[in-house]
Parts: C-alpha cells; structure tokens; sequence
C-alpha cells in the first residue's frame, strides 16, 4: 500500500480539524488516518509475533502469553464501555 502526500497530509491534519472545514472532507480525513492506522497495528502485530515465535525460554513464551491476554481483556473492557456510553 503506498500512501501519496494528500494521504500523509490527512493523517498529520485529522488531529487539526478547523471549524470551517467541510463535513466530508473531515471525514475522508478521518477515513484515511483509520485505514493507515490499523494497517500499522496489524504491522506491529505480525512482527511481534515472529518475534515470540523464536523464543527458546518456555516461561517467556507464557509471559508473552499472559501479556497479550491482558491486552485483549483490557481493548474488550473498553469497547463495551465505549459502546455503553459510560
């Protein structure tokens, strides 16, 4: 995937978002910073997990474990507070 100026421009500007600017370009703003954004986490994801694939250590393998598992319980605890509303 290969990200142009008008691209990188929009995910350095969506944190900038001026009164007067248009609803629909606030949102293609927003748009695109999502899209790039979780590609990168997913980036991140995949090289993490090469990462843990070569440890030799069994207990760091259940500590990477652990720590992953905390992780998700946490992103789930606020996805329903988020959609709770609270």
């Amino acid at each position: 995937m290969r990200l142009g100026a008008d691209e990188i421009s929009r995910m350095i500007d969506v944190s900038a978002v001026k009164t007067e600017d248009a609803e629909q370009e606030v949102r293609n703003m927003a748009r695109t910073a999502l899209e790039h954004k979780s590609a990168a986490v997913f980036a991140l994801v995949v090289l993490v997990a090469a990462l843990v694939v070569q440890i030799r250590a069994h207990w760091a393998r259940i500590a990477v474990r652990v720590g992953g598992s905390w992780i998700a319980a946490s992103g789930l605890l606020m996805l329903g507070w988020s959609i709770r509303g609270a």
